[in-house]
C-alpha cells in the first residue's frame, strides 16, 4: 500500500456530522482538497494535549530567536 503525502498550505474548513469529520483546505499546488475521517479514528489516534505542548515548544523557541536576534541589533 502506497502512502500519499499532501502537503497542506492552508486549512479553512472544518465540519463534523458525528460519524465523520471532514477538513477543507487547500494543498500546496493551489488545489482544494477535502480530508473526511472516521471520527472515533481521530480522536483515538490524535493526542490533543501533546499536539499543544509541542506547538507551545515550537512558538516559545521562535520567541527566543526573535529576541536574540533583537538583543543583537542593539
Amino acid at each position: 500500500m502506497a502512502v500519499n503525502y499532501i502537503e497542506t498550505a492552508e486549512l479553512h474548513t472544518f465540519s463534523c456530522d458525528g460519524q465523520m469529520t471532514y477538513i477543507g483546505g487547500v494543498d500546496a499546488e493551489n488545489n482544494e482538497i477535502i480530508i473526511s475521517v472516521c471520527t472515533y479514528q481521530l480522536l483515538h489516534t490524535l493526542d490533543i494535549p501533546y499536539m499543544k505542548e509541542k506547538l507551545n515548544d515550537y512558538i516559545n523557541n521562535l520567541n527566543e530567536n526573535k529576541n536574540d536576534k533583537q538583543g543583537k541589533k542593539k
